[in-house]
């Protein structure tokens, strides 16, 4: 194994223990990883399109608020889109003062394991909504938004659409981990604000 292998070897076993602590530590469910035709989400239109569950790393959350921080702006709501078993909700309200911390997620088998994890550390600002996110409308306020890579680009695109006054009127920040349908944002108007081409996760906002 040559140096760089050996170093990222070692980094990865440092992240992975982050995020066992992270778990661990509060006596939480984050772990897994469940296929999008598994999870049941009764009428929706979008499982097809959805992709599978699996909890996005601290490390990757962790420099998505650092990095929105830089901004100067001064988010109400954090809001994870496909929010899972809640990991980057629990996480964003361990480290920043976000008035209210919102998971939306479309498969009811999680939005419960979110909600049992939220009752074990008994956060009073943290929300969870079994929602379509093609159909979710965002508050009318200045939000984070969070994405680790949850659907197709189809979806992400039909989200945006349904929410384009809000990202143009609030300067609501997308923080997109595994950004692989990041093209679909140019198209209404997003620009990169920040972007880890090493980690797949960036920042966008309308000017």
């Amino acid at each position: 194994m040559d140096r760089l292998k050996l170093l990222d070897s070692i980094k990865r076993s440092i992240y992975n223990l982050e995020d066992l602590l992270f778990e661990k530590s509060r006596g939480l469910d984050l772990g897994g990883v469940i296929h999008g035709r598994d999870l049941i989400a009764e009428g929706s239109d979008s499982q097809s399109d959805a992709t599978a569950y699996q909890a996005v790393w601290c490390r990757n959350i962790r420099e998505l608020l650092a990095e929105a921080k830089k901004t100067g702006h001064s988010f109400e709501n954090f809001i994870d889109i496909g929010s899972g078993k809640g990991k980057a909700c629990f996480f964003a309200q361990s480290r920043s003062s976000f008035r209210n911390v919102i998971g939306v997620e479309f498969s009811e088998k999680l939005v419960d394991v979110a909600n049992n994890n939220k009752n074990k550390i008994r956060a009073s600002n943290i929300y969870f909504f079994k929602a379509d996110a093609s159909e979710f409308i965002l508050p009318d306020s200045k939000n984070l938004i969070f994405m680790f890579n949850p659907f197709s680009g189809v979806i992400l695109e039909r989200f945006i659409s349904n929410n384009i006054d809000n990202f143009k009127n609030s300067n609501s920040i997308i923080a997109y981990a595994n950004d692989i349908h990041r093209m679909s944002l140019s198209k209404f108007g997003f620009e990169t604000i920040f972007r880890n081409q090493t980690r797949k996760i960036s920042l966008y906002e309308i000017p």
